[in-house]
């Protein structure tokens, strides 16, 4: 692809309604005047440059999500017997929150270059804001997105990012745990909560990402109680905090800690 055409790609991803929430005038500006000469915003080098990386991150992105719906029953199958054993060891929840820093979630388009530490933060923020007390949805804030550590393993970003779906059919209302979803980082995270957090968080954390209108009918009794109790409003608020400007308060970090050694207060063998 030409750079021109990088260029208007990216405008378009700046223009109104874009993620950053550029006015369509100053993206505009910045493919239109390539040097930067005479554009009418103070910096105009840096808008054009940021519309080429986010073409290229989109594009990046495509794949990784492309990729991953192509996992198999087998591939799945693979990647729970792979990640049976312990990947670190036992370790403090809040040594396993601080390894989230380094993460950064390649395939999402809402949150860019932001660090998993950095969302996390913006989750609890979001549902402190909503006045959210439910010691389910804030432990799920701080552990949903966790397994994301798999890419700092070398764990190819299309078994680790992404959301989940079924692979195959299944009888309906059979129940979320018995059909198979995408392998991904709710999947390895809930193989390190279960028995160690009360269900609904460890069934929160496995099924957060789940494309709903696709499962549903596959759900029983439980996973729909569930589902309204718990996993509506926590997508909610999850996707709703995600931004790549939004810079949480200085104390946030102290109240994410609270959360997660509340909730995991031993080590977790992860």
């Amino acid at each position: 692809m030409k750079r021109r055409e990088l260029l208007k790609g990216g405008a378009t991803l700046l223009g109104a309604g874009g993620i950053l929430g550029l006015p369509a005038s100053v993206a505009a500006a910045a493919a239109d005047d390539p040097y930067g000469i005479e554009s009418p915003v103070e910096d105009a080098r840096c808008f054009r440059t940021s519309a080429v990386d986010l073409e290229a991150y989109r594009v990046r992105s495509r794949r990784i999500v492309a990729a991953h719906w192509r996992q198999t029953r087998e591939q799945v199958a693979a990647l729970d017997k792979k990640y049976e054993k312990p990947l670190y060891g036992p370790m403090p929840i809040w040594d396993l929150v601080e390894k989230s820093a380094l993460c950064i979630d390649i395939a999402d388009m809402r949150l860019l270059c932001v660090s998993q530490l950095v969302h996390l933060q913006q989750t609890v923020e979001q549902m402190d804001e909503a006045g959210v007390t439910d010691p389910v949805l804030l432990a799920a804030a701080v552990l949903h997105d966790l397994g994301k550590v798999l890419l700092l393993e070398g764990e190819a970003p299309e078994n680790v990012c992404c959301g989940n779906r079924p692979i195959g059919t299944f009888t309906d209302g059979c129940g979320l745990d018995n059909i198979t979803i995408n392998f991904n980082h709710d999947r390895f995270m809930y193989l390190r909560l279960r028995g160690h957090v009360p269900d609904e968080v460890a069934w929160l954390v496995r099924y957060h990402s789940l494309h709903m209108d696709r499962a549903e009918r596959y759900m029983n009794d439980r996973d729909r109680d569930w589902t309204e109790r718990y996993l509506k409003p926590f997508r909610r608020l999850d996707l709703d905090s995600k931004s790549p400007a939004r810079l949480p308060a200085a104390d946030t970090l102290a109240r994410c800690r609270e959360i997660a050694e509340k909730a995991l207060p031993k080590p977790l063998v992860v």
